[in-house]
């Protein structure tokens, strides 16, 4: 009987023990599962409906809470005052973000966005300052994109902007409001704050581009490798706006191609580029940048040639020399051609068929030499579906080509490259002066 008894008293303790390892398996299996809740009160002052999760991180969640019960003591102290909240969340490596979606009613609609994000192993919010190194000039990056993303946005949907306002908004002590996605870091910028206009808008830096600002442990954090891809963009986008194409001719130049692509870079401006083999070939570094930044490139034989005047023999070499060049660079074989004066037959299409890229708007930069007539050129020239010339080895060119793009975006431009422009205007020829 004694032996008996120790046996139950074995069982009892396995059981406790069994029970106590199925619990800890629910809990942890549930941990960071989110469960959703929502709230909704209408009194005659005020109404909200506020979607909400408990996530089962216990220091999340009250993070969360705070801010939503902040929320509600705000709606709270207002009059005929309506305010929804719904949420998404979006995960990357170890790091998860909610994205709180808020919509307010009174005399206007207003949009706005905020997002929480958590590393989901600890339960430790990631705040900006945790992302990048202080010792890097991130702060100067990321503003000077996202101001030149912001004005041209407004500049092409005709919102009104007060370049100052807009220039402290952008100010990253002030849009410190971001999420991590596997297209990379996301900043949140309402221009509701400066203008009439109520959407927000979203800027996306991959990690290739922020690699060089990112502090070590943050790599590590979401185990990215940093591998360069080329830079793409949805040109539905493109498609109710009026757009350029802006190209160039003659480079790249180590001189005065990597600042223009700096400037492009910062404005969010993406260009084509048809490059002399010769020069190609000293700077195989530029026409990779070119590539993987969004650019098209182009070729522009490899010796500026007249091709009316060579054999055929001659002609075949000096496009499939910087074809290989650009290849060799890229891994892409280029298929637009800009014929050095726009000299072009029938004899040279069928030597070697590409598209044809001709232009209806000459800048004359190399003419002038003087950034304020190439202004004035362009301005005085330019229309929806056009071609533009201009050449990237003169400073004055780029300072021109620079202020022109400025110029055409407060005037509601958008900037396409080539193989955009067929795209969304129709490709049915094998030559192009504009649209």
């Amino acid at each position: 009987m004694k032996h008996f008894k120790l046996n139950i008293t074995h069982l009892l303790i396995f059981l406790g023990i069994f029970g106590m390892l199925i619990l800890l398996y629910v809990v942890s299996k549930n941990m960071f599962e989110p469960k959703e809740y929502e709230k909704n009160i209408k009194t005659d002052n005020y109404e909200y409906n506020i979607k909400n999760i408990k996530t089962g991180n216990k220091l999340v969640d009250q993070k969360i809470n705070k801010y939503i019960d902040n929320k509600i003591s705000f709606v709270k102290k207002k009059t005929k005052y309506k305010m929804q909240i719904d949420y998404k969340i979006s995960e990357y490596k170890n790091i998860k973000t909610f994205d709180f979606k808020e919509v307010e009613y009174s005399d206007s609609k207003k949009i706005a966005e905020e997002h929480k994000i958590y590393n989901i192993k600890d339960g430790q919010a990631i705040k900006l300052t945790d992302v990048f190194d202080k010792k890097t000039d991130y702060k100067n990056f990321l503003q000077d994109r996202l101001y030149y993303f912001s004005l041209m946005f407004m500049n092409e949907n005709s919102i009104k902007v007060n370049e100052d306002k807009l220039k402290k908004l952008v100010s990253i002590d002030t849009c410190n409001d971001f999420y991590i996605n596997e297209d990379g870091i996301n900043f949140v910028i309402s221009l509701s704050n400066i203008s009439d206009y109520s959407e927000i808008i979203t800027k996306t830096f991959t990690y290739s581009q922020l690699s060089e600002y990112l502090k070590e442990n943050f790599k590590i954090y979401i185990n990215e490798s940093f591998e360069k891809t080329r830079v793409t963009r949805n040109i539905d986008y493109f498609k109710d706006k009026k757009i350029v194409a802006i190209t160039f001719d003659d480079g790249p130049s180590n001189l005065t191609t990597n600042r223009l692509l700096d400037e492009l870079d910062k404005r969010g401006v993406k260009v084509t580029f048809f490059v002399v083999g010769t020069n190609a070939e000293k700077n195989p570094d530029i026409i990779k940048r070119m590539y993987l930044e969004g650019h098209d490139i182009g070729i522009h034989t490899y010796s500026h040639s007249n091709l009316l005047k060579l054999s055929d023999e001659e002609i075949y070499s000096q496009k499939s020399s910087v074809v290989d060049i650009v290849k060799s660079a890229t891994g892409f074989e280029p298929t637009l051609l800009r014929p050095p004066y726009g000299n072009i037959d029938d004899r040279v299409k069928s030597i070697y068929p590409m598209k044809n890229i001709l232009w209806n708007v000459d800048s004359e930069d190399w003419k002038s030499r003087n950034a304020d007539i190439i202004l004035e050129q362009i301005m005085s020239t330019t229309d929806d579906g056009d071609i533009v010339l201009f050449h990237d080895i003169y400073d004055t060119s780029v300072d021109g080509a620079l202020k022109s793009i400025d110029e055409l975006s407060r005037q509601g431009y958008s900037f396409v490259t080539i193989n955009e422009l067929l795209q969304i205007k129709g490709d049915t020829k094998d030559t192009y002066y504009g649209f």
